[in-house]
């Protein structure tokens, strides 16, 4: 179990990676939309539970035991986002894509990984507009990862440019629980204070059965395609997306509806595991387009417009082959945030760690 803890820190150590650089990735796909094709029929939940009942999560990322293990993940993802108020306007693109790979050694697992992003968008606010762009390269060479980004804004006449690296492992350590007597779960900050009106699920007991079940109850659809391996797809409409922001608020449908139109809502989230019960992809792919109605004063209402579509995507294939410069590890334009990150994070949960 211990490689497989290793995995998992090496895994979630990339994913930390890219979200300290605002990074939203995936994809492996054929497909543009990041879709994953299936022969699907709609399933109850106690259908997928059946299905999913066969699937032994200890061999879901293959044979960790073997001498020869390898672990592949191709990340990419396209999206585009767009919102709109009485005297502003916002829209942004962004691609990227990311390959990691994971190989036993004589010492353990090895990491190295490398991908890309490029972003640009524009933002007006009554009648001027400015428009940015930022392009970033990111590496991994075991627990270290190295950004080099550049970023050019119309309010900045000169390009700006900034290179960091840090220790994933280390950052990670403070979060994320090695086992052992002393661990506590993670809670909010004391100083955190939730209104009345928000609700906060326990999810400490909640399965898979349960979750679709809810699901299927606010007008979710559950499909499967068990012809080679199990495919899963669920299907988000505006209804169930109602019923949870009415749940979490302590509010009706009704009111949420008077509040929240919605043009589109197409949320589909995909899992797939192939013949010999390995995990080989997954995907998000959204088409949303939402007015929000707020009011301002007793007699009046401000609208707001956001438009969101595109895919988040990976696909697990161990023949990926992520080339890492041999230069970075001796590179001194690079530098060390670790400590910095992680007094910014610990600051954002309250001051230190959410692991007692």
């Amino acid at each position: 179990m211990k490689r497989t803890h290793k995995i998992v820190m090496g895994v979630t150590a990339l994913a930390m990676a890219f979200s300290a650089c605002a990074l939203t990735a995936c994809s492996g796909n054929n497909e543009p939309d990041g879709t994953i094709d299936g022969n699907y029929n709609v399933a109850t939940a106690e259908e997928v539970n059946t299905a999913l009942r066969e699937v032994n999560q200890e061999t879901l990322l293959g044979d960790i035991t073997a001498e020869d293990y390898k672990l592949g993940i191709d990340f990419s993802s396209k999206l585009n986002f767009s919102m709109l108020t009485e005297n502003q306007s916002t829209t942004y693109a962004m691609n990227a894509d990311y390959k990691m790979l994971a190989a036993a050694g004589e010492s353990g697992l090895s990491y190295k990984g490398a991908g890309s992003l490029s972003m640009n968008g524009n933002n007006t606010v009554d009648g001027k507009t400015t428009t940015a762009e930022t392009a970033l390269n990111l590496w991994q060479d075991d627990a270290t990862a190295y950004v080099a980004m550049t970023m050019n804004s119309s309010d900045n006449e000169k390009e700006q440019s900034m290179k960091m690296k840090f220790d994933a492992n280390e950052l990670l350590s403070e979060f994320i629980p090695s086992g052992g007597a002393d661990v506590t779960v993670p809670t909010l900050p004391e100083d955190i204070e939730i209104p009345d009106n928000v609700t906060i699920p326990d999810v400490s007991a909640l399965d898979l059965l349960t979750v679709l079940n809810t699901l299927n109850e606010m007008g979710a659809t559950t499909s499967l395609d068990t012809t080679s391996g199990i495919k899963l797809k669920i299907s988000v409409n505006q209804d169930v997306v109602n019923n949870l922001i009415a749940q979490m608020m302590g509010a009706t449908t009704d009111q949420i509806t008077e509040l929240i139109t919605f043009t589109k809502c197409i949320l589909d989230f995909y899992v797939a595991i192939d013949s010999n019960g390995t995990l080989s992809a997954a995907s998000i792919v959204a088409d949303l387009e939402t007015t929000a109605n707020i009011p301002t004063s007793t007699t009046a209402t401000s609208a707001t417009t956001v438009k969101l579509n595109g895919y988040l995507y990976f696909a697990v294939d161990a023949n990926v082959n992520p080339e890492v410069p041999a230069s970075l590890k001796t590179d001194i334009t690079y530098i060390d945030m670790t400590d910095m990150i992680s007094q910014v994070i610990g600051g954002m949960i309250g001051g230190g760690s959410m692991i007692g």
